[in-house]
């Protein structure tokens, strides 16, 4: 996949999440990194993926990356959370959410509470 761009939203919360973005596929997929690592883990597996077929979001988590932690995380709600206001500010409305590792849990906390999202 070419034409990798990484940008950054500031979500309502005052937090300002980072990520990766590419391709402009009808197929959105949303990825999620684990415990201290960031969105270029998923660099790989963005870079073999259609760009015809795909459009990837790739996220730093809250705290880690580049994005901020402004805001103390208490539970995985709250980054399930981050992500909810991430996909409203770039009008995602459908996704296919992988994460693996705390990604993971944040996936399936994003899951449980926004199943339209997903």
């Amino acid at each position: 996949m070419n034409s990798l761009h990484i940008k950054n939203v500031e979500i309502p919360n005052g937090e300002t999440l980072w990520y990766r973005e590419a391709g402009q596929g009808n197929k959105v997929l949303v990825l999620l990194h684990g415990n201290r690592n960031s969105s270029i883990n998923w660099d790989v597996l963005i870079e073999n993926l259609s760009p015809k077929e795909y459009k990837v979001y790739a996220l730093d988590i809250r705290g880690f990356g580049r994005s901020t932690y402004n805001n103390p995380i208490n539970t995985i709600r709250d980054l399930s959370e981050d992500l909810k206001l991430f996909a409203d500010a770039l009008n995602i409305e459908k996704f296919v959410l992988i994460g693996w590792s705390a990604g993971g849990a944040v996936a399936l906390q994003f899951a449980a509470d926004y199943p339209d999202y997903v």
